[in-house]
């Protein structure tokens, strides 16, 4: 559009410069002829197309802006939307979190109700608490002796896997040290095997390559030598054909002046045909420069990765002694607590039960608790040592199968190597056999 405007407007100054302005023209009219009419006709014209280039622009303007203002309100559409849709996920996410909050409140009241409804059934047993208080005490000593039984019967089964487990991890890793020992051991066999057939091979290929040169220059010798028996007699033949020519010459100018021009001017053409250039022209062969294949083998040596699982043991160890040292402080707790029991009420001696129940009913949720952790925490533990087993043993598929392609782009290359030697003697054959042929 501003290239129409620029070439609207040099038209126009370009018309401006041609069409005499009003008041010259008057002047002109005044002083000379009036103008023809085609002069008015043209002028006409002009105007005509201009006025029409004019509409034309100021079409093209009027349509341009009215696709802006349909790509202007195309693009508030599309805000609109955007807004739309922000506000429907801003209020969605709103209504989600007043869910959430509810949820969490109901949660709260049926948490708040459930416990309500336990402490009600504990003032409910309270009574029949009261009745059992001997039979409680006799076998809370009795369950806290069979806790410590099967607190070190634990233990010591703990102790005795986790002894096991050590052996059979120091069992594997050592497995695995040996096997990795011997495939070292048997990549250096195959790599120093590799090199010897290298360093063999490419003897064989120098020994080649020096009888071929051999040969080639034996050939060229007899070639050369055959060249010049054959141009020796060349010569020999020329030497009789001359003397021949003399013989016959001297025979010929016994005749007439004529016969013996005639004979002279053969005489010259013949002795111009046949004395042309003979060079003995020597080739030496040229040595075959051997390149020695240079295989530059970067042996990388790979080291299993072992990772410890000492993490995992001291939460285990840990857990089970915070877990013992929790069952001793709450057994201690409940002796102290009986033995130290003055004479009291009945209801005194009721409440006492009831808050000593309370009390081992959270101490045992908090050990079972804490239990659960623990074993959560060696869990996670384990899963660790195994992820960690698992990127070990890729690791070592990875250098493996590096290995193996790097042994067969060594391979690749000898073969090319090879080839090229075989392509160059190739050569050079067909160079002597062509030599020979000339």
């Amino acid at each position: 559009m501003m290239k129409m405007m620029a070439n609207f407007q040099q038209e126009r100054a370009g018309n401006t410069g041609v069409t005499p302005d009003i008041s010259h023209t008057h002047t002109f009219q005044a002083a000379t002829i009036s103008p023809t009419p085609q002069l008015h006709s043209e002028e006409q014209e002009e105007a005509k197309r201009l006025k029409g280039e004019q509409e034309r622009i100021e079409r093209e303007l009027t349509e341009q802006r009215e696709y802006e203002k349909k790509q202007q309100a195309r693009k508030e559409e599309q805000e609109r939307e955007l807004a739309e849709q922000h506000r429907e996920f801003e209020e969605k996410l709103a209504r989600m979190r007043r869910d959430r909050i509810e949820e969490e409140e109901r949660m709260e009241e049926l948490r708040k109700r459930k416990r309500g409804e336990e402490e009600a059934k504990l003032q409910e047993d309270l009574a029949r608490q009261r009745a059992e208080a001997a039979e409680f005490q006799q076998k809370l000593v009795e369950q806290h002796l069979a806790d410590e039984k099967q607190r070190l019967e634990e233990e010591q089964a703990f102790k005795e896997r986790r002894l096991a487990e050590e052996q059979k991890l120091n069992r594997e890793i050592e497995a695995k040290r040996s096997q990795q020992q011997l495939e070292d051991e048997l990549a250096a066999k195959q790599r120093e095997e590799r090199e010897a057939e290298d360093e063999r091979l490419r003897l064989v290929r120098k020994a080649q390559d020096e009888q071929e040169r051999i040969r080639l220059e034996q050939e060229q010798a007899r070639a050369l030598q055959a060249a010049m028996q054959k141009q020796e007699e060349d010569r020999r033949q020329e030497e009789l054909r001359l003397a021949e020519e003399r013989i016959l010459k001297d025979a010929v100018e016994a005749s007439d002046t004529e016969a013996i021009e005639e004979a002279s001017w053969k005489e010259s053409s013949i002795e111009d045909e046949d004395e042309e250039p003979n060079d003995n022209e020597e080739k030496s062969g040229s040595d075959v420069e051997e390149i020695p294949p240079n295989d530059n083998v970067a042996e990388d040596t790979t080291s299993d990765v072992h990772s410890d699982n000492e993490a995992a043991e001291e939460s285990v160890a840990s857990a089970g002694s915070h877990n013992s040292a929790q069952g001793d402080d709450a057994a201690s707790d409940i002796s102290t607590i009986i033995e130290n029991m003055p004479a009291k009420t009945p209801e005194e001696e009721e409440q006492e039960r009831q808050k000593a129940a309370e009390e081992a009913k959270k101490k045992e949720d908090e050990n079972v608790i804490d239990v659960y952790r623990q074993r959560v925490l060696a869990r996670k533990a384990a899963e660790k040592q195994r992820q960690q087993e698992l990127e070990a043993e890729n690791e070592r598929k990875a250098k493996e199968e590096e290995e193996r392609q790097r042994a067969q782009l060594l391979d690749a290359s000898g073969s090319d190597q090879e080839l090229e030697l075989s392509g160059g003697s190739f050569a050079e054959s067909s160079a002597a056999s062509n030599s020979d042929s000339f």
